[in-house]
């Protein structure tokens, strides 16, 4: 009596596994495309929402749809000849800068390859935001001299919000997701020539691999508190210090500046795409 039970038991089980796992593939299939995460049916913003509009006085405001919403689109870059060139419109002749973006790497370049930009200088006079083949932050001058390095590392496969900041002493700092990641101190001047976006202009073979969004230029030191607030507003902020602002590159769907400087870039072997935000927690 006990056998045929265990064997009708077993029965049982066999006739349900089957259809147990294809709903245990649907499940995880679901979860791979983001169907159940919050961001899948958050409102995003559109391409151009929100920009930023000058004044023949110097005053600035924003203009359009600006509450902050994560973007529709993000820039894919191939980590092989994805790159967009934002022109030289934009001149930090002062040697002081901040730099911010949200990065999500596809991968971390290796040492023969060399680092990989974030962002660049096309003509080899001015500073490098970029991605070193150790996972940590760099920031270089004249493509040539390593001014410093952060002390914390990314990795692969997730979104980071990543800053410089450079002010006329020399000084600089690393944020990572709005922390410290690291500071020094190096009295070497730059001028900016250029911004050349995901990739190194001096060198072939420096191209970033991965997702970048919500690139922002300054050309002031903006503070540890700014850089922190910054990280809280998200992937989709808006930026702050508006009479400082001299690049703003949403890349949601393009490639325009739309701080009102119209450094606009033009994108080689770039895609935007719109589902990237699986690995995206809002802080």
């Amino acid at each position: 009596m006990i056998i045929m039970k265990l064997q009708s038991a077993i029965e049982y089980l066999m006739t349900y596994f089957w259809a147990i796992l294809i709903v245990a593939i649907i499940v995880v299939v679901l979860v791979k495309l983001s169907v159940f995460s919050s961001n899948t049916y958050a409102p995003k913003a559109e391409p151009g929402a929100c920009s930023v509009v000058r004044n023949i006085y110097g005053g600035s405001s924003f203009s359009g749809s600006c509450a902050s919403l994560i973007p529709q689109f993000v820039a894919q870059f191939n980590g092989a000849s994805g790159y967009i060139n934002a022109g030289s419109g934009t001149s930090l002749q002062s040697g002081v800068l901040t730099i911010t973006a949200w990065i999500d790497p596809a991968a971390i370049p290796a040492p023969q390859s060399g680092p990989a930009a974030i962002t660049g200088s096309l003509y080899n006079s001015g500073p490098e935001f970029r991605l070193e083949s150790t996972g940590v932050l760099g920031f270089l001058k004249e493509s040539v001299t390593s001014i410093g390095t952060s002390t914390s590392k990314v990795s692969v496969n997730l979104w980071y919000f990543v800053a410089v900041t450079y002010d006329r002493l020399g000084d600089y700092t690393f944020y990572i997701n709005g922390a410290n990641a690291g500071s020094g101190t190096n009295l070497q001047s730059f001028s900016w020539s250029a911004q050349l976006i995901g990739e190194n202009g001096a060198a072939s073979g420096e191209q970033f691999d991965g997702l970048i969004s919500n690139l922002q230029i300054y050309n002031t030191t903006l503070s540890a508190n700014s850089i922190q607030t910054l990280y809280q507003k998200g992937i989709g902020g808006t930026p702050i210090s508006l009479k400082n602002l001299v690049g703003w590159w949403p890349l949601n769907g393009d490639t325009n500046d739309y701080s009102g400087n119209g450094n606009n870039g033009v994108a080689t072997s770039i895609v935007f795409v719109n589902n990237w935000y699986s690995n995206y927690v809002q802080p």
